[in-house]
């Protein structure tokens, strides 16, 4: 019989230490795919000529020793949040065990000579040290090949659900003919009943909420909610003045809290299971705004909520129109997204590590789309898109050509010769 107390310990010696931007413990994201930044592999000389053959683009599994951790700890509250049952530490990926070592799935984007290595995602404190270094499925994989990888997790999903029969159309026929599977609710939409009726109709769709606090109507009427919309229920257009508005003035900042909660309570009378949570605009990652429905998101049964992290390269790269407006949206929202990780923490909300469609917003073309899938390895991301069966398009919303992307028998080809696994919130959290 094996006695752990008494049993020979072995000798492991790093071979390396990660240098990350992630400084405690409590910063780290449970998940890499949930946010976890780049970081730097820092190889020990003596070690250095084990790198040879790791080129930019191959997928490793990196082993770490979870220093940090404790190893006395053999149940643990999944995801660190106390309303999840007790299980014990073997059947979780908690940090906290008798050995704590760490295995993390990361690409590599950049070699610096000798032996320093930038990858992503990674999910560790800086100083964490480096066990082993191993090829993820034998061999190296270069992102050239088309040989098959481990499957990257895509969602892909159609905003503005309910705002017009034109959309509530492309939404479904996306869905049952193309790869959109999930879709965001408008609960205050002109035709959100018919929206609704229709996402009973079609009950593999997941649908989520579409929260609407700035260029639309409110769910309240403005006698209620007078310091935040007009006389006809209508929020104002401009995000930075509404924005403004919500950080500042402590009577918006009452109303919206109602406004929120009865939002939620709309979708929650509609039966319908509530998939996630996103925004009009991305006002939902404003902060007064998400600390409000964090707490609703998790009361109402949401599995995750998007936090708009876009690849501002690629974008630039595929079009460079409007660039300084690109530039100045993605370093926003980075900020920002990453304040809201740290919201997130030991809840058990997940949200994919990247969300491509903020910098093409009304222009997520096939070629676009392709390029976002051959890119993924190993993580999990979401498309989010605004199709529409309407003549005239809108420049940053609905459009035809959405819808035609989501119909590309390109793409759903693509989405199988690269191995990619179409999934919803629900899937992203069951898989966390």
């Amino acid at each position: 019989m094996i006695d752990g107390d008494h049993a020979e310990p072995y000798l492991l010696r790093p071979i390396g230490f990660v240098r990350s931007s992630l400084r405690r413990r409590e910063d780290c994201p449970p998940q890499g795919w949930e946010g976890a930044p780049d970081a730097w592999l820092e190889i020990a000389p003596a070690f250095a000529e084990g790198l040879d053959g790791v080129t930019p683009g191959c997928e490793l599994v990196l082993l770490t020793w979870l220093h940090e951790a404790r190893r006395d700890v053999l149940k643990v509250h999944p995801r660190g949040n106390p309303d999840n049952p007790l299980r014990g530490v073997f059947a979780t990926r908690s940090p906290d065990r008798p050995n704590p070592i760490g295995l993390h799935r990361v690409e590599v984007i950049e070699i610096e000579k000798p032996a320093r290595v930038r990858v992503r995602p990674l999910e560790v404190v800086d100083g964490t040290p480096i066990v082993d270094i191993k090829s993820s499925a034998g061999s190296l994989v270069s992102r050239s090949a088309r040989d098959r990888t481990p499957a990257a997790l895509v969602l892909l999903n159609a905003d503005d659900f309910g705002r017009s029969p034109e959309i509530n159309a492309a939404v479904v026929q996306a869905h049952r003919e193309g790869v959109l599977t999930s879709a965001s609710l408008m609960v205050t939409g002109e035709v959100f009943e018919d929206a609704v009726r229709l996402a009973r109709a079609t009950p593999t769709l997941a649908v989520g909420l579409h929260l609407m606090v700035v260029n639309g109507r409110a769910a309240l009427p403005h006698r209620e909610i007078p310091h935040l919309v007009d006389s006809g229920g209508c929020f104002p257009d401009d995000p930075l003045r509404v924005g403004l508005h919500y950080a500042f003035s402590r009577a918006a900042q009452a109303e919206l809290a109602k406004e929120v909660a009865a939002q939620f309570d709309r979708f929650a009378a509609t039966g319908l299971p509530l998939s996630h949570v996103d925004g009009h605009q991305h006002l939902h990652v404003h902060p007064v705004v998400f600390n409000l429905l964090l707490p609703l998101a998790e009361q109402h049964g949401a599995y995750g909520v998007r936090l708009p992290r876009d690849d501002l390269g690629l974008a630039l790269r595929h079009d460079r129109e409007q660039a300084l407006a690109k530039v100045a949206w993605a370093v926003a929202l980075a900020l920002v997204c990453r304040w809201c990780a740290r919201r997130m923490r030991g809840r058990r909300l997940v949200a994919p590590q990247r969300v491509y469609g903020v910098l093409q917003s009304g222009r997520m073309h096939e070629a676009y789309v392709l390029a976002v899938l051959r890119r993924l390895r190993g993580t999990a991301a979401e498309l989010y898109l605004h199709p529409s069966l309407a003549e005239q398009s809108e420049a940053l919303g609905a459009n035809r050509g959405d819808l035609a992307t989501l119909l590309s028998p390109a793409v759903r080809q693509e989405i199988a010769v690269c191995d990619l696994r179409l999934t919803t919130y629900q899937g992203l959290y069951e898989v966390r």
